[in-house]
């Protein structure tokens, strides 16, 4: 099963042990419920691993290292052909040390602004300076109950790390869900937005639509169990339909974005993530991330 190419995997709640005896694996994208320290030690060894995209459901509590060499002890060097890296999480502590992903040329980070800053309690990204390869950090940030003078310090301290990079790395920041920004003179979060967060709390990413080039879309539907979804497709997906039950049981319909001139498809019955690549080439694709209550 795995094998050089693209593998992806359903949640799991850890990162699989057996997964360090794929030495042919290249690229990697898989969702887990937790990671911690020991699972990216995993990871650091496989000697032809050049893409991962890391998706983790619950926040990391504590800070994860991305050393120099593997297991830090100054010996062989650890990610040594990791070329691409997408890290999303409800909160990011990542902590890049000197020498670390020597080879890597992109990073794309996805959190939310105010739990990250409730977990870890700042927002310290100055290592990602030790980055030596890095051409492009592209950092999407949710904005729910965050205030404003927290979005701003996220912004910031991005701006100033890639800065202090040596090979000064373009930054691209998108903020989602400007509106429910808080006002700074806010002393507490409503309610409404309090319950709101609660109930999109597994919710980490919708889309892209269309490719990476367009305009980003937030769509603000929590799903608690997706019925289906309906592909509008030739050589490449033309648009993307799809229905969900939501906690009371009622159901809803929300789409077709995009043209239906196409074949259509639709999927019944799905598991928890559910993600279409159009074609190999990928000259556009689609992404639905979600979970359940």
């Amino acid at each position: 099963m795995l094998r050089s190419g693209w593998v992806e995997l359903s949640p799991f709640s850890r990162l699989p042990r057996w997964i360090n005896s794929s030495l042919l694996l290249s690229d990697l994208s898989i969702m887990v419920r937790t990671l911690a320290q020991e699972d990216l030690e995993i990871l650091e060894v496989l000697p032809v691993l050049r893409s991962v995209d890391l998706e983790v459901i619950q926040a990391t509590g504590t800070r994860l290292e991305f050393n120099g060499s593997v297991g830090g002890n100054g010996h062989a060097t650890a990610f040594q052909c990791l070329g691409n890296l997408k890290f999303a999480s409800r909160a990011v502590g990542l902590v890049f040390k000197p020498g670390a992903v020597q080879e890597l040329q992109k990073l794309y980070l996805c959190f939310d602004v105010a739990e990250t800053k409730d977990v870890h309690g700042d927002f310290d990204f100055h290592s990602l300076e030790n980055i030596a390869s890095l051409k492009t950090l592209d950092v999407d940030i949710d904005c729910r109950c965050a205030r404003l003078w927290e979005v701003e310090a996220v912004e910031a301290a991005l701006s100033n790390a890639t800065k202090l990079n040596p090979n000064c790395p373009t930054l691209g920041l998108t903020r989602h869900f400007p509106d429910l920004i808080l006002h700074d003179q806010e002393e507490e979060i409503p309610e409404h937005l309090q319950a709101k967060k609660k109930e999109d709390a597994l919710l980490s990413r919708v889309g892209p639509f269309g490719g990476y080039g367009g305009r980003a879309r937030d769509i603000r539907v929590t799903p608690h169990r997706l019925e289906d979804v309906t592909i509008h497709s030739a050589n490449v997906v033309h648009s993307l339909a799809f229905s969900y039950a939501d906690h009371n049981g009622q159901q809803h319909s929300t789409g077709p974005w995009g043209s239906r001139d196409a074949r259509v498809s639709t999927v019944s019955n799905l598991a928890l993530i559910f993600r279409i690549h159009a074609s190999k080439f990928q000259p556009y694709c689609v992404g639905v991330y979600y979970a359940t209550q």
